[in-house]
């Protein structure tokens, strides 16, 4: 499984001015963590129109929304 941050530098900046350092990302969105596998399995019962699911870690600090190339 592969994951894509597009514009990488923009969202650690926005993630900053937050007060998150990209390792909380790191350790929030960790695939070792049972929580995170079984929050991957259920993303997919709530698909919008668009066919975007929505993840949330499982600390629910962080949140990752999938794109359709249009979306792109």
């Amino acid at each position: 499984m592969s994951c894509y941050e597009y514009a990488p530098d923009v969202f650690s900046k926005l993630r900053s001015l937050d007060g998150f350092v990209d390792q909380d990302l790191k350790d929030s969105m960790d695939p070792q963590i049972d929580k995170n596998v079984e929050n991957i399995f259920k993303s997919g019962e709530g698909m919008g129109k668009s066919g975007s699911f929505f993840f949330f870690s499982h600390d629910e600090r962080f949140l990752i929304k999938t794109m359709t190339l249009d979306d792109f």
